[in-house]
Order: C-alpha cells, then structure tokens, then sequence
C-alpha cells in the first residue's frame, strides 16, 4: 500500500495544484479600451549618464564597418586567434572525458573486489514417503 501511494501520491498533487490553474478569459468592454487609450500618459525624463555627457568615450565610428570586418579576417591576429581556439580545448569536454575515466576506473576496481558468487544455494532434500501399514505388511 505505501508503495501505491508513494508512485500516486507526485500524480495526485500535481492535478491538485493544476485545478487553482484554470483561469477566466478577459473580455475587456469596447469603452474601457478607448479610456484607457484617451489617458495620457506619464513621461519620463532620460537619466543623465554623468554630469559632463556620457561616462565612456563612444568608440571612433568606422565609416565602413563590413570592411573593418573582412580586414580583420585576413589579418595575422585573426589567424592566431582561430588556432588558439583549435589548440584549447573546450573545459566542459574535458570535464565530462575526466569524468568517464574516473567512472570507468571506479566500477574496475569496484568489480574486481566484489566477491565472487558465493552463495549457498538450498539443497532439495528428498523426505521418504510414510507408508501405509498394509504396504508394510506385504
């Protein structure tokens, strides 16, 4: 029985929870719309970044950004930069190899030092049937 209820028990609250869920769609009325639109709303002022203008200096405005982007391409920073990321490998990579291995090396040795299957097995022991004292006589 507490097995039963421990598998129905996550299933009986989630679709206790799920009846609060249920909600009524908004039918908003034609009139309340055009009030709402009619109101005039509250403008706020920008905040300043600083008291002399902005804080950071914008950066100079290439004239011609799409070859900003293929000059850098074919630059020698750009080479170095697609080797590095060839060369380094990605940390979560390493990770999950460092964690098969130490896995694999844990369930070795765990399976190394389990015991062998040692277990005694019942032996069918074969009772003599009870005779009949008429069978005994003959």
């Amino acid at each position: 029985m507490r097995n039963l209820a421990g598998k129905l028990g996550p299933i009986f609250l989630t679709f206790l929870f799920s009846v609060a869920a249920f909600a009524t769609p908004i039918r908003p009325e034609l009139k309340q719309l055009l009030r709402e639109a009619q109101r005039s709303q509250f403008e706020y002022m920008p905040a300043r970044a600083g008291w002399n203008g902005p804080e950071a200096k914008p950066k100079s405005a290439s004239l011609n950004p799409t070859y900003e982007k293929l000059k850098y391409a074919d630059s020698p920073q750009a080479l170095r930069h697609q080797i590095r990321s060839l060369i380094v490998p990605d940390p979560r990579a390493l990770g999950a190899l460092a964690f098969l291995i130490v896995a694999l090396r844990f369930m070795k040795m765990r399976q190394q030092h389990a015991p062998e299957s040692t277990e005694v097995r019942g032996q069918v022991v074969v009772m003599p049937r009870p005779q009949d004292p008429a069978e005994q006589a003959a």
